[in-house]
């Protein structure tokens, strides 16, 4: 591929990202609170950057007509939002920890009938969290729960987490998802990245 195809490829990204931005605005009119719309926002934007520059990988851009693609995509997501709140990350005590998925258990934690994660936690005597039983906008317990341990991957912490999290299924409070990183700790299936 060649630079010539670029424009193309980033008028449909700036399409899609008018779509992203229509999907931000409906969700958040149904949650009550600004802050939480401004980060299903902001999980939006930051997910354009890396879409854009992954084209890169399959024409040089010697023009480097990406920059200005990504300030117009990404405006199509800051103009069409309410705004974003300032973004406070608690880096207190294990909410600055980032998780990692072990290895020691692949894919989902229950299948074909089979918990892991019920088996092990009472199995350990821990008490089951209070994110299996969270009901949120778009989602129940257990979907936060599988995406919790979809977005522990080494590169964020309890905080971000949450925030993607959020994003998917709704605002849930931090506190739930950090107790929930913890128990999957004890029973090994993340560890603190150091």
């Amino acid at each position: 591929m060649t630079d010539k195809a670029l424009p193309a490829i980033f008028g449909l990204l700036q399409l899609r990202t008018l779509r992203t931005a229509e999907e931000v605005r409906k969700k958040s009119a149904q949650i009550e609170t600004p802050c939480e719309g401004g980060e299903i926002e902001r999980f939006e934007r930051d997910q354009v950057r890396p879409l854009v520059e992954s084209v890169t990988r399959l024409a040089p851009d010697v023009q480097g007509i990406r920059w200005p693609a990504i300030g117009r995509i990404g405006a199509n997501i800051a103009n069409n939002g309410q705004g974003m709140c300032l973004k406070t990350i608690l880096l207190m005590g294990d909410l600055g920890k980032r998780y990692k998925r072990t290895g020691t258990v692949k894919g989902p934690l229950a299948v074909f009938g089979y918990d892991y994660f019920v088996e092990h936690v009472k199995a350990a005597g821990i008490a089951t969290p209070k994110l299996l039983s969270y009901d949120g906008l778009w989602g129940a317990g257990e979907e936060y729960a599988y995406e919790v341990l979809n977005f522990a991957d080494g590169k964020r912490n309890a905080q971000e987490i949450r925030d993607a999290v959020s994003v998917e299924y709704g605002p849930v409070p931090l506190e739930m998802v950090a107790e929930y990183l913890r128990v999957l700790e004890k029973i090994g299936v993340v560890a603190a990245v150091k």
